[in-house]
Parts: structure tokens; sequence; C-alpha cells
């Protein structure tokens, strides 16, 4: 069969005729046409992109499925959604020919058949929805996809007729798509469950956000339907690809999702987690007949069931902490209570050493639990011998009462309290609130709040008695190790009896771990952590090892034991980069630290000590020796112990580095950063000593030295006649005090008498992360005493334009890694969308990290304010820039 005879079969398939090869119908043979132009599937694609009026974007994403496609047949078709230039959705139909290996025929029709199929909503097929997710799996491009189902929906449907739930149905599917604009789908899979598809990052967060908003405005129809509907949703999510690259398996766990969330007593919507929601597997099936069954227990009808299904939330393998967190959900759910919170003392201290608080999500507002430890007597009181209290509202409460001041900072209206409390012990307070109204609390109420506390207080009582237990065995009782009390007893024991002249001490460690606890799943850890044990159970008769709580684990052997610190270390290596490859956790890393101990003249706490501070040399899945970086923490330990006396010598130098404006290439500023002249003898760039500064808490004395220097230099220039420029300095992001910080840099220079107009002061990135409320208070006063603020590094790191909203900088300094590459167009259109938005706020733009000619004509061109730059001039110290740019003029 020639050429020609395959392309009119091809055509036929397509449903089109041998002149839409030409163009004409937007279809296009490729490799391979008969006659006429010619086309790459690239040059193909910008045209057809541009005749369709289609975003940039089509052309990326249809090349990833070119480059990606595996032929299973000499046929197949892909379906792919795109959106046009006016952001609305449109899908294609791309069916592939393979004429020989180097021969592919493509034709592209548009797709308009399988889109709102269901005639009530004008929801989706569940088939086009499927079609969308594969087709952004093989294009690797993420994606959320999630069951919403509607809580007693064939309640609402009983009680107020079925064509106010067929509004709901179709008010429900058309703010599921004003919601997801034209990046998702929604389906209707059932009576009242829907399946979502929406394209979006897989960041965890994220995701939740958008689930979050989702759920509220859902939520929300209940305000625009009858009087009396209380619409809620339950929600099961799993992410692609970081949930799996299988299509079938990310349903089967947004289904798991779903039935955890109905287990937690509905309204809510649950983040597919292997630790929440169990492990789900291709060959899982997930039974419907179970979920109806689990769910049971919040029909407001059988309290035997809801106490059946607290006890096994407490008879499950969780933490503490968790299973208390399960539990008042469920109760709250259950009777609709407002508020319920338990606060939970530590037994020895009578202190709080833990606040588990579940809140109603109805309701509009948000109010903590007003029970910490300053305020437990006023608490204690009022409970009195009864160890119970009722109030049934808040506002008839004598004006002598114990928590008269107190209901009111909580927002408590009526509240029904009981000390969780046995024979001998107080394990602290739950609390049932409303902050809506006022509530009677029947009989009824109370004897079931008064066993649900019972509970509460026999899981804590039991959890307390089997630490207590452990703690006695020497047990860490989360990993079943040897903990270090057991360690550092044995070990010490061994040298007083043993008496040996050397021994070896290692420190194993995870960098980083804390990081990704929420995200972890314990059984793996425990899994990693027996893998641990049983490679230190091979050296049981030569080593004595333990773990310190959430820390490192220690090992101790006698004599020098290079050999076997190292074998060990290493076999744990191995089954630790298992680990972090079946979790994709690659920010974690395992490192060590050894240290040979001189028995007679050295402590065993000591060499532990040491110990760990080699472990903080060590390189990533490496262990280090003591004597390979010993100089590194003499050096390092004489930097910490010589900084007063090297800003007293003026060890440290004032460097400074020009700002240039981009109109008049003139000076109109600089940059004050600092070298250390170490002894006289070498100079140390920042990265030498700055982080080993912030580290030991002493960051602020050479911020101020810095400081002073800057205010001295202003000064010097203005007695000799120069007119001086404003100097930016850095502030430390380990800044702890910024009223104290700011009174320091005042006194400094009203020292030299120098306007705060000649001084900027940079905000790095670090400061405002998780800070911004007391950032923005900073800034406020820096603002009054007449400084001028600058944001360093944006757009690096944490910089992002919520920063950039909702602080007031004069000043936005784009990161050096804008000018990396200064031909990437992708970098050059967000530079300059960037300088059109910060000038759009009233605020001036610089641009560090300016190297090449190229640089600042494009930075000139898209209007950026200022530059700084190796191309103007590196850092130079103060006495060469005032002759560069005072005593010669400006200029390069």
């Amino acid at each position: 069969m020639n050429g020609e005879d395959l392309i009119k079969i091809f055509l036929n398939y397509s449903k089109t005729t041998l002149a839409s090869l030409y163009i004409k119908e937007k279809l296009i043979a490729i490799y391979g046409q008969p006659s006429g132009t010619r086309f790459t599937y690239e040059d193909f694609l910008i045209k057809f992109a541009n005749d369709n009026n289609l975003v940039p974007e089509f052309i990326d994403k249809t090349i990833a499925i070119f480059e990606n496609m595996v032929f299973i047949d000499d046929l197949q078709e892909v379906i792919m959604e795109y959106k046009n230039i006016a952001g609305l959705p449109i899908s294609y139909v791309f069916t592939f020919l393979k004429n020989t290996d180097d021969n592919i025929l493509l034709s592209i029709r548009e797709q308009k058949h399988l889109d709102q199929v269901d005639q009530m909503t004008k929801a989706s097929s569940q088939a086009y929805i499927d079609n969308l997710a594969k087709n952004n799996i093989l294009s690797n491009s993420p994606f959320t996809v999630f069951y919403v189902d509607i809580d007693d929906f064939k309640q609402i449907n009983d009680e107020f007729g079925s064509m106010i739930g067929d509004m709901i149905l179709i008010e429900m599917v058309q703010v599921g798509k004003n919601i997801l604009g034209g990046n998702g789908s929604i389906a209707r899979v059932g009576g009242d469950r829907f399946l979502v598809m929406y394209e979006m990052t897989d960041d965890y967060f994220q995701v939740h956000d958008f689930l979050f908003e989702f759920k509220q405005k859902i939520q929300k129809l209940s305000s625009c339907m009858t009087r009396g509907i209380k619409l809620t949703v339950t929600i099961g999510s799993a992410r692609f690809p970081v949930d799996g690259d299988n299509y079938e398996l990310l349903l089967l766990k947004c289904k798991k999702a779903l039935i955890r969330g109905k287990n937690k007593g509905r309204d809510c919507f649950i983040m597919y987690l292997e630790e929440k929601c169990g492990k789900v597997t291709l060959n899982d099936t997930i039974d419907e007949h179970v979920e109806k069954k689990i769910v049971s227990s919040s029909k407001k009808n059988n309290v035997y069931s809801l106490i059946a299904d607290l006890s096994q939330i407490f008879s499950n393998e969780e933490s503490l902490d968790k299973s208390l967190d399960d539990a008042i959900a469920l109760v709250g759910n259950y009777f609709y209570i407002d508020r319920v919170s338990i606060a939970r003392l530590d037994i020895k201290t009578g202190s709080i050493i833990k606040h588990h608080a579940w809140y109603n999500p109805k309701i509009s507002m948000q109010y903590k639990a007003y029970c910490f430890d300053e305020i437990i007597p006023d608490w204690a009181e009022a409970l009195g011998t009864k160890k119970y209290i009722r109030i049934n509202d808040s506002s008839t409460l004598p004006n002598d009462h114990p928590l008269k001041s107190l209901f009111p900072n909580d927002n408590t209206t009526a509240s029904l309290s009981f000390e969780l409390i046995d024979k001998k012990n107080t394990f602290g307070l739950i609390r049932f609130d409303m902050t809506t109204g006022v509530r009677h609390w029947q009989d009824e109420d109370f004897q079931v709040f008064l066993l649900v506390s019972q509970l509460v207080t026999s899981y804590i009582q039991k959890n307390y008695l089997i630490e207590t237990n452990n703690e006695t065995l020497f047990l860490d009782y989360k990993y079943k190790i040897n903990n270090f009390i057991k360690f550092f007893r044995d070990a010490g024991e061994y040298v007083i009896n043993n008496s040996p002249d050397k021994y070896t001490i290692m420190e194993v460690d995870l960098k980083n771990i804390m990081k990704y606890r929420s995200i972890i799943n314990e059984q793996e850890m425990r899994g990693l952590m027996f893998e641990f044990i049983t490679i230190l159970g091979k050296h049981e008769k030569e080593i004595i090892y333990g773990k310190q709580h959430d820390g490192p684990i220690c090992i101790f052997a006698e004599g020098i034991k290079t050999d076997l610190m190292k074998n060990i270390f290493n076999s744990m290596r191995d089954s630790f980069v298992k680990f972090i490859a079946e979790n994709s956790l690659f920010d974690i890393h395992i490192a060590g630290g050894a240290y040979v101990v001189d028995a007679k003249s050295e402590k065993l706490i000591d060499a532990i000590t040491m110990a760990g501070t080699t472990r903080a040399f060590a390189k990533d899945e490496t262990v280090c020796f003591y004597d390979e970086i010993k100089s590194q923490i003499y050096e390092k330990q004489e930097k910490v112990y010589r900084i007063g006396e090297a800003i007293e010598n003026k060890e440290f130098l004032l460097y400074l580095q020009p700002k240039v404006s981009t109109k008049t290439k003139k000076l109109v500023g600089a940059e004050a950063l600092t070298r250390w002249n170490y002894k006289g003898e070498k100079i140390l760039g920042p990265d030498k000593f700055i982080p080993l500064f912030e580290e030991q808490g002493i960051i602020d004395k050479l911020d101020y030295h810095v400081f002073d220097r800057v205010c001295e230099y202003q000064k010097n220039l203005i007695d000799n006649g120069y007119e001086a420029v404003p100097i930016s300095v850095n502030v430390s992001r380990y800044i702890s005090n910024y009223s104290k910080y700011l009174e320091g840099l005042e006194r400094i220079r009203s020292k030299y008498n120098v306007s705060p107009k000649l001084i900027e002061i940079e905000i790095t990135e670090g400061m405002y992360y998780d800070n911004i409320a007391s950032i923005e208070l900073f800034m406020n006063d820096l603002h009054k005493k007449g400084y001028k603020i600058s944001m360093d590094d944006f757009g690096a790191g944490y910089s992002n334009l919520i920063s950039l909203a909702k602080l007031d900088f004069d000043v936005i300094k784009f990161d050096r890694s804008f000018c990396i590459d200064s031909n990437d167009e992708k970098i050059k259109i967000m530079l300059l969308k960037l300088v059109e938005i910060i000038k759009s706020f009233d605020k001036l733009t610089l641009c560090e990290g300016v190297e090449t000619k190229e640089n600042v004509d494009f930075l000139t061109e898209i209007g950026c304010d200022t530059i700084q730059g190796y191309y103007y001039s590196k850092p130079i110290p103060e006495s060469e820039f005032t002759k560069k740019y005072f005593e010669k003029g400006t200029g390069k």
C-alpha cells in the first residue's frame, strides 16, 4: 500500500477530506504530506496556535505529548484540553497514524461531544475527566482530582422536596465551574457525588487552600436556598504526581480519603496521606457498604455508636495527640457544639503541656479556648469539689465568679466543662462550649459528656502509664530503641568498670527531619529505625547504643574503632538512601560524627558533645572523624571568642558597592558589606563568619558595628564637603527584639548626627517568612524615624507578591538570579511585568548582580531605576570608594 492510499484511509477514519491536509480545516499531515507545504511539527503548532487564538502553553504542552508518545497501536488518539486567549477552555482530539518508523501522520479536530453530558446539571461525564487526567499524566502536568459528596442529601430531598434537591445539584455544578475556570472540570458520577479534576501544582499547602476555598463556596449555597437548609460536603482528594502516576490508583486514594472524611464526622476535606488514610494499591477494593457503616455514628440517633467509635479511635495505634484531635472532632460534629477543647496537664508540674481544640467550621469566628497556665487557679476554683461546671448562659454569671472576666475573651456563651481526673492525678480539663448562642444543657447532655470525659481520662491515663513504664525501662517508646539515659548509664558504667585507655563515640542523625514531620509516614519511619536497630544489634557485643529524643543515635565502642564505626554508618546510610528514595524526601540527609576519647583526661559527656560538634562538619551521607576537622573546630571557636576583640581592633572592614542610576548613569547610593581582616593575616569573606555568628546568636554585635562604620563614613564625607549618597545596611534575620534593635541603631546614628535619609535598611527575606505582623510594626517604626527600607533578594527564596503587597517597602531589590541568563526570554518577560507591577505601587526598583552591558541595556529599557553589580564595580574598601566616586567623580 502506497502513501497516498494510507492517507486516504486515514482521512476517512478521521472524518475529514484530502483538502484538509492543507490547513483548510485546521488539519495537517506531518512528516509525509502527499503534496503542498511541509512543516516540522514545531512550525505547524505555532501556526495552529495562532490560527485558533490559543495561549502559548498549547505549544509546550503538545510538544511534550509528541515527544513522550509511545505507540501501542499504529493508530491512536489523545484528547487534550487547552485555553484560548480569552481564557475559555477548548478541547482537541489528536489522531496519530504511524505510517513508518520515521513517518507519522497527524490530524486535529475540535472535541465537542464529551463535555456537558448531564442534561440537568450540565456537568461533564466521568469519561471526559478521565481523558483529561490521563492526558495530563502523559504530559507530566500536575493536577488534583477529588470526589465531592453532599452530606445527608437524601434527608434534604425528603424534607424539602426533589425540586430543591435538583436546584442544589445545578447550583453546585455552576459554582464548581466558576471556581475551576478553564483549569479543570466537574463531572456528576452519582446522585449526589461529583468528580473534579483541577490542573494545579501538587504543593500540599496550595492544594489545601484550594480545597478549603472550594468547600466554603459550596457551603455558602445554603444562604441562597430555602431557609433552614444546612448544606455541607465531604471531599476526598489525591494529587498527581506526588500520590502516584496511575490514574486508577489516584481515584482509589480519593475514595479512601473520602471515607476517612466521613469517618471523621463529615463536613470536611481530606487530602490523601498514607499515615492518615492507610496504604492503597491497585488490588484494593474500597467497599462503599463499609463506608456507610463507618459514618452511621454521625447520625444523631445512637449515642452507643458514638461511644463505640470513640473507643475505636482510642484503640488504634495512633499518637496520643492525633487520637485526642480525632476524638473531639467526632464529638463536636455529633452534638453540633461550636468548640470542643482539651487542656492537657503535665502530671509532675501541673503546667499545660498541650492544647487540643476543634472548632465548628460553620461558625464565622474561631476563638481559642482560654485555658492557659496563668488561669488554672480560676478554673480549679470554678470546678470546686464537683470537678465539673455547667454554665447555660455566661452573661448571667455573678460578678464574683472566677470565670466572669475570662469567658468574654474567648467568646464563650455557654459551657459544660469536666476535670480529667482519676483517683490520684489530674490530667487536664475538657470543655464543650457554645460561642454563637445560649445552650441549656439537659441531663442527657451532662451524662453523655461525662462519659466522654471519662473515656478521654482513661485514654490519657493509659498513655501516661505506658510512657512512665517505658521511661523506667530506659526505652524510647516511639521507636522501641534504648533511650539516651540508658546509653549514658551503660556507657558510663562500662568506662568505670573496665577503665579503657581509649574509646570511640559516634553520633548519627538525620538532617532536616523536623521540617517533614507532618508528611512523613510514621510507619515507614519506624521501619527505618527498626533497620537501624537491626544493624546495631549485629554489633551488640562490640558497642553500646541509644537514641536521644527526636535526636541523634549515640554509639560507644572501646578502643580506637574507626573501621567499625565506618561499617556501621555505611550500613545505616544504605538503609536510609532506600527510605528517602521510596518516600521522595530528598532534602533529608544522614550524617555522622565520631570522636576518639582519651579516657584518662576526658569526661563521657564532653566526649558526646565533641562527637556532636564533629557531626555538624560532616557532609551529607558521610561520617566525619574529629581528627579530620579539629583545626576547623578550633578556628570556629576562636572566631566566636574573638568577635569583641576584632570589633575593638577594627578588623571588620567596611566595603561598599555602588548603586548607579539607569537614567543618569551616576552614583545614587551604595550597599555596605563587610570583610574580616582576620588577625591582620588574611581577608575573610562574609560566608566564613556571618553564618557562625548567626548560629551563636551574636550577629547583632556585627550589625551594630557595620552600622557604626557606615554612620562614621557618612559623617566624614559631609565634613570633607562631599555630597553623601544613601548607603544601605542589612538587618540580620535572627534579630529577636526589633524595638531594642532600633534603639541601638538610633543611639549610633545620634552619636554621629547623620540624617536617617542617608541610611537605607535592607530587610532580608527570612525575616518576614512567618513573621509578617512583627516585621510590619518594625518597618512602621523605621519609617517614623525617617529611614528608607528595601526588600532584599526579591524573587528568590521566600520573597513573594504577598509580602510585596502587605509590607510597605520603599525599594524592591531584584535577586541576582534574574541576571544569570540574559537571553532567557521567560525571565525577561517576568522581570518586565514585575517592574510594571512595582512601579504601579510607586516603589523604586533595583537589580543586583548586574555583570554585562546586555543586562544594563535591558534593565534600562524596561524602566528599572537602579543597577548594582560587577559591571560597575565589585565591593571595594571605603577609602577606594571615596577616591573613585567622590574625589574623582562618579563613573565606571
